[in-house]
């Protein structure tokens, strides 16, 4: 076993490097699992330093199972021992009020060491989450560590949940703790861990990359320190950047886990070393600020499910070293070990929207680029997406057996197997290739590189092998989507000019297009009080999108007004507080611009809102002399008359039968008014119900009042309903509907759906006001709160 002993010097630590056998771990005695309804989120804690052998030969392995469990576990890694650079044990990533906090719970003596939530609950002996030390075979280590995961509890008695705001001086989380089940644990404390990812640094015996470095720590008590069943507490808590930092906002993430602060003690997994305090970590949650713009996706193996893995992390550490925001795509899978790595291929939904995809075949032969990978990649470039492929096989697979998609995706024509030069030079006037046309690359030795050539319009080559031949293909694929396709292997040799080359790439397919951005929040038609705080919401998408490329503007009446700044320079988190204005405008909207690395600039414009106390709008429904016959409809309007006749007093005697269905009366559900019939069982029609209305003749109906500011209850009653839509808000969808209200088919007035004259209704589609509604719940009755 590989590790680092630690011994207390001036205050922290000090370290020296030891090599013995890894032995086989004695069967622990595992504690009791939760028998919770909340699924668990895991914290593995690290202790490591970049100057530390062993745990850079733990690091890639660590990252590799941090990719295949992103969705119920995040790594966080202290670094240990000092900011001195002049000691042994330097590592700049250090801070003592993180690390040494969590050190000191842990009692730590040796580098690398992984506790998996806390410890969890062995009562004692050899605890299988307290790992220690390490093989020198990354696939042992691999097997390990994911072997300790498997024995984790998989349930929990809470929920944790983080809602994040990442502001340029600052970052914000608030955190929800729900006890979902009696909790038995007391003491309890919420760990709030700020850290950052993807960072490019010397690792000594390990690639130079390094994931979740721990920024900051909070530890607060949580509410009493005991959960009731049912509970829940919420707690915001914020990181100050210090003043001189080179933090790359764009990969901040937070952390947060709940974990008694009563310990007991056990040894490590191999009943070696201790013994350790530890407490089990209830449960975590885990929260990244910004998207990640660009995938690394590996496909080297026998088929696009099954590889080697790679743990040399070349593509990481470069983009790492370019300080750019990336995830590598994995998953995690039963059959996965040491050396093998399982995962499910993405869906078209899982590539980052507007941003890039590096696919790297490597030395792969035929079959490559399988139906499926081709039908992936395909859609990707044809919508927003941009792609980097590289591999020293795709030129024949592409030839042999997919001839026209390789022309029309890849831009290129191969010429030849194995030019047997494995260096290159840029192209003079390339955008990609011409700062390095005066130097010479050198690619993977003896990794067979292809000559191809650029094919069609828009194609150039960026690079060529020493002597002349093409290697590479750089094509505007459509109006906003670009290929790069290098015929060789180069970032996986150790050409030091490799993260120059990745920028160049990067800078050009950064260049195809402007941001795509869209408004969330506001959607349009909320009423938002003066001096009141509104979360505006967006999304931003492109390859990159610097830290403070978000600028945000508000008009009370665009265009006759200006738009004013709200915020410059803010972080693509898609979250901003903003204090409205003092204004009444019922044409208030949101501008956001998102600018890229390039020079482009996109834009959203939300659609218009309420600010203040505007005057509120006339509700009017029209017909014209080809709408006469029955139709669906309702009102929004607040009124303090809500009779027949006094709703429909602008139509009087354009209109004959009015009917409703009064679902809480179910042995005489149907209702109705007769104009001039005595003895009418429908008498009011108030803005939360639908309703069925004969019109006679052209008429405008118009009624004048307040439109709900606040949520409307609305009963609903187990099977048919019949509703309106009181409120102004535009984007309140059939999806919405159904996950406030239980609610399981929505219907509308369709003209042309005889016999009844309605038709069903989508997720996606939006309700809004003086339409009706047929609705149905399976039950249990409900109320419907209709948002304003």
């Amino acid at each position: 076993m590989a590790l680092v002993s630690v011994l207390v010097l001036s205050g922290f630590a000090a370290g020296v490097v030891t090599t013995q056998a890894k032995t086989a771990a004695i069967p622990p005695t595992v504690g009791p699992m939760s028998s919770g309804s909340s699924p668990k989120f895991h914290v593995a804690e690290v202790f490591t330093g970049q100057w530390c052998g062993p745990c850079g030969n733990a690091d890639p392995e660590l990252s590799r199972l941090a990719d295949e469990w992103t969705d119920n576990l995040i790594i966080l890694n202290y670094h240990c021992c000092t900011t001195a650079p002049t000691s042994g044990n330097y590592d700049p990533f250090f801070d003592s009020t993180v690390t040494g906090v969590r050190d000191t719970w842990y009692g730590w003596q040796y580098l690398p060491s992984v506790v998996i939530d806390g410890g969890g609950t062995t009562p004692s002996g050899p605890d299988p989450l307290f790992v220690i030390g390490g093989f020198p075979s990354r696939p042992a280590n691999y097997d390990m560590y994911n072997s300790a995961l498997g024995s984790a509890d998989s349930s929990s008695e809470i929920s944790v949940s983080i809602a994040g705001d990442l502001r340029p001086d600052r970052a914000v989380a608030t955190i929800t703790v729900r006890a979902t089940d009696a909790v038995p644990e007391t003491n309890l404390y919420l760990r709030t861990v700020l850290y950052e990812d993807g960072r490019y640094l010397h690792q000594n015996s390990g690639p130079y990359v390094h994931r979740n470095i721990a920024r900051g720590l909070n530890q607060v008590l949580l509410g009493t320190g005991t959960l009731m069943a049912g509970q829940t507490v919420t707690t915001t808590v914020q990181f100050m950047f210090p003043p001189s930092n080179d933090w790359q906002l764009n990969k901040l993430g937070i952390a947060a886990f709940v974990q008694s602060n009563t310990q007991h003690s056990v040894m490590d997994s191999s009943n070696t070393y201790g013994p350790y305090p530890v407490a089990d970590i209830l449960n975590a949650a885990n929260y990244e600020y910004t998207p990640r713009n660009i995938m690394v996706y590996w496909d080297r193996g026998a088929s696009d499910t099954s590889m080697i893995p790679d743990y040399s992390e070349v593509y990481e550490s470069t983009l790492a070293r370019l300080n750019e925001s990336y995830g590598t795509w994995d998953t995690r899978e039963l059959s996965d070990s040491g050396g093998s790595n399982q995962w499910t291929f993405p869906t078209i939904a899982q590539l980052p929207k507007a941003g890039a995809v590096f696919w790297n075949t490597g030395a792969r032969t035929s079959p490559i680029l399988i139906q499926q990978d081709r039908d992936l990649l395909g859609s990707y470039v044809d919508g927003p997406g941009n792609l980097l492929i590289a591999g020293s096989g795709l030129g024949f697979d592409g030839t042999a057996n997919y001839f026209t998609w390789y022309g029309q995706y890849l831009h290129a024509q191969y010429n030849s197997d194995d030019t047997g030069v494995y260096t290159i030079q840029g192209v003079a006037a390339n955008p990609i290739g011409n700062a390095f046309s005066a130097s010479t690359l050198n690619l993977l030795g003896a990794s067979s590189p292809d000559r191809i050539a650029a094919y069609g319009a828009g194609a150039a080559t960026p690079f060529q092998y020493t002597g002349g031949l093409p290697g590479s293909v750089n094509a505007q694929h459509d109006a906003d989507s670009r290929v790069v396709y290098l015929g060789f292997q180069y970032f996986e040799g150790g050409d030091t000019s490799r993260h120059l080359v990745m920028k160049s790439i990067l800078d050009w397919l950064d260049a195809a297009a402007a941001p795509a951005v869209s408004v969330v929040y506001p959607a349009g038609g909320e009423h938002l009080a003066k001096g009141s705080t509104a979360t505006i919401r967006w999304t931003a998408s492109d390859v990159r999108i610097p830290s403070n490329g978000i600028d945000l503007y508000y008009s009370d009446n665009y265009p006759t007004n200006p738009w004013v700044p709200i915020a410059m320079g803010e972080p693509n988190d898609g979250v901003y507080q903003w204090t409205v204005p003092m204004i009444d405008s019922s044409t208030c909207q949101i501008r956001v611009v998102a600018h890229d690395s390039q020079s482009n600039l996109g834009a959203a414009i939300s659609n218009m809102f309420n600010c203040g106390n505007p005057a509120p709008p006339v509700f009017t429904l029209s017909y014209t002399g080809a709408d006469l016959g029955w139709h669906f409809i309702s009102h929004p309007i607040q009124l303090a008359d809500n009779t027949v006749p006094s709703v429909l007093s602008t139509i009087s005697g354009s209109y004959g039968t009015i009917r409703w269905y009064n679902a809480a009366d179910q042995a005489d559900p149907w209702k109705a008014y007769v104009p001039g019939k005595a003895n009418n069982d429908l008498v009011t029609i108030d803005n939360t119900v639908g309703f069925w209305v004969l019109i006679t003749q052209p008429c405008t109906l118009t009624i004048a009042g307040n439109w709900p500011t606040t949520p409307t209850p609305i009963a609903l009653h187990t099977g048919w309903n019949m509703v309106g839509f009181p409120s102004s808000l535009l984007m309140y969808t059939v999806g919405n509907l159904k996950t406030d209200t239980g609610v399981t088919h929505v219907q509308t007035f369709d003209g042309t759906g005889a016999p009844y004259y309605v038709r069903e209704l989508g997720n996606a589609a939006p309700l809004s006001a003086g339409n009706a509604y047929w609705v149905y719940l399976p039950g249990p009755d409900t109320t419907w709160y209709v948002p304003a």
